[in-house]
């Protein structure tokens, strides 16, 4: 068959209604260049735009189901993306940067079916994340928080007895807190995910890493065997969970050249003894931080709801272990408990809790105002 008949024949395909499948998503960098190439049985036409906050460059494949050979989540150095079955005949391919992204397409049939090439470019002017190399004035870059929203994906977090799923609930309370948190001037909110899919404890660290938070708040929404627990609470990390992962990145050279902003490259520190006290007195601060954070926290969701505990409790979950970086969790409410359970599915209750965790960062930052940013 000729290729003319060959494209013919899968236009007629697409027309007559029946549905592309996405076999395939190729993410291939070579240096500073990034491509994408998505891989169908049939020719379909891709809605391609870009999103904002986080920077997001969104393909819509129409008419279109997603095959389950296909990974839902994929990475490059600079790049993350996601697939994921978008509606019934959409298929949707996000990218995320930390910058602001540029993209040429083309697309052909080819022997195994179409294939649509997307190459990526990121623009010069990282918007997103504030680093002091990317040339704004002291008091011009945001202060960054980092939301991240518990499990996801084939981890659902706990069960409530009306089946609320602990990921959906901290999922929505995440993004409502985002949306508080990027209508204040001179702050900026990141979620670890914005979508229902699984990341790793230490993948959700990295992105914190990666876009230089200046606080990191973990959602969750607790569970127990008695029902009648109940209550909301906040953790910062233990000294004992601070003591395992200095001693986990000391033992990770690539991870211990930098630490709070500090090259520690140029060290003639052969035994690690600096480096292990310099990481001793980092993670001191940023556990007390954290305990500040949280004093302030908790004091907001006393005046909306019940408290668990009335201080500030520390444990060593990981997603806490930042050396460097002020960490929180926030455990909403107890799923476990039906009354609680209804509470935390409820869009109004959502949004009350959503208030007070920002309310108590805000007070957090005014209280301890970080240096070099606008706020």
């Amino acid at each position: 068959m000729a290729r003319w008949q060959v494209f013919v024949f899968l236009t007629l395909y697409s027309f007559l209604g029946y549905a592309t499948v996405f076999k395939k998503l190729e993410l291939n960098q070579r240096g500073s260049q990034t491509a994408l190439d998505l891989h169908l049985d049939a020719i379909t036409y891709p809605k391609i735009f870009k999103l904002n906050n986080p920077y997001r460059l969104v393909v819509d494949l129409p008419n279109t189901t997603l095959s389950s050979f296909v990974p839902r989540l994929q990475h490059s150095d600079t790049y993350q993306v996601r697939v994921a079955q978008f509606s019934a005949n959409i298929t949707r391919v996000v990218i995320q940067s930390p910058t602001a992204i540029d993209y040429r397409s083309q697309s052909a049939s080819n022997v195994g079916g179409y294939k649509i090439h997307i190459q990526l470019q990121q623009l010069s002017s990282p918007k997103v994340i504030p680093q002091p190399q990317c040339g704004k004035p002291i008091g011009q870059r945001k202060i960054v928080v980092v939301i991240d929203p518990g499990h996801g994906g084939k981890d659902p977090g706990a069960r409530g007895y009306h089946r609320t799923f602990e990921k959906d609930v901290v999922l929505a309370i995440a993004k409502r807190l985002q949306q508080k948190i990027n209508r204040q001037a001179g702050m900026q909110a990141v979620l670890t995910r914005d979508g229902d899919y699984f990341i790793d404890l230490r993948r959700r660290l990295d992105i914190s890493r990666h876009y230089h938070a200046d606080v990191f708040v973990a959602i969750h929404a607790d569970a127990f065997t008695n029902v009648h627990s109940h209550g909301a609470s906040v953790f910062a990390l233990s000294s004992r969970g601070a003591t395992s992962e200095a001693a986990r990145w000391l033992a990770e050279k690539e991870n211990h050249s930098e630490l709070a902003g500090v090259n520690l490259r140029g060290l003639d520190d052969q035994n690690g003894m600096v480096r292990s006290v310099l990481m001793d007195l980092s993670q001191t601060a940023t556990i007390q931080s954290g305990i500040k954070m949280g004093q302030n926290v908790l004091r907001y969701l006393g005046g909306m709801t019940t408290l668990h505990n009335q201080r500030v409790e520390q444990a060593g979950f990981v997603v806490l272990k930042s050396p460097d970086t002020p960490s929180i969790l926030v455990e909403t409410g107890f799923i476990s408990n039906p009354i609680e359970e209804k509470q935390l599915a409820s869009p109004s209750y959502q949004e009350k809790l959503s208030e007070a965790i920002f309310k108590g960062l805000y007070q957090y930052f005014k209280d301890y105002p970080p240096r070099g940013k606008q706020f």
